[in-house]
């Protein structure tokens, strides 16, 4: 069987351990959204790096191609999967629900990105809050999912044990999903259609 690289969901994981290790210090919770750090930039800069990767493999772009959200957000709704921008990525513990993508279906961008840019092009520090590294996470979080079941679920390479998120959860997702043979046949909403994508 046609294994997939897991470096990408390890990188999320990486990151999503970093962002719960800052609840130390500032609590996850809308009060403290605006919250600045360099640990949430570092956060907001290696996430969004990491959705640019996944979108241009699901969009067939090469690598060294410049691209940006339009042309992203365009593929999807051309290719008629516009349903993803409406998935919700929950944070169980702290009572959280996020749409990274909503604004997607405005024809906007999502407001982390826009900051993720800020900071890439201007570094404003203001702009890495806690509000946009939670965004960005649960952005890559759910466009790995995408791109996993795009894949049609083939095993991670190895077939070794994949952990889960501990933050970050979305609705009907389990350890059978992106894990095994048959983890195609899982119809979680939003992703129905995702495998057709080509």
């Amino acid at each position: 069987m046609t294994t997939i690289d897991n470096l990408n969901w390890r990188c999320f994981l990486a990151l999503e351990e970093e962002l719960a290790n800052t609840q130390n210090f500032v609590e996850i919770q809308k009060n403290n959204y605006k919250t600045f750090s360099i640990k949430y930039r570092s956060i907001i800069m290696q996430a969004c790096s990491e959705i640019e990767i996944i979108y241009k493999r699901i969009c067939n772009i090469e690598p060294e191609s410049k691209t940006d959200m339009k042309i992203y957000r365009d593929f999807i709704i051309n290719n008629h999967h516009q349903d993803f921008f409406n998935v919700e990525v929950l944070i169980p513990i702290y009572h959280e629900k996020l749409k990274p993508w909503l604004v997607c279906t405005e024809n906007k961008s999502p407001e982390f990105w826009r900051a993720y840019n800020v900071i890439k092009h201007q570094g404003k520090l203001e702009e890495a809050t806690l509000e946009n590294a939670i965004n960005s996470l649960a952005g890559l979080f759910s466009l790995l999912l995408l791109w996993y079941f795009k894949s049609h679920g083939r095993e991670f390479s190895g077939n070794e044990a994949i952990s889960l998120p501990k933050l970050f959860n979305y609705p009907g997702l389990s350890p059978t999903f992106i894990v095994t043979e048959d983890s195609h046949n899982i119809k979680i909403p939003g992703f129905e259609a995702a495998k057709e994508l080509a």
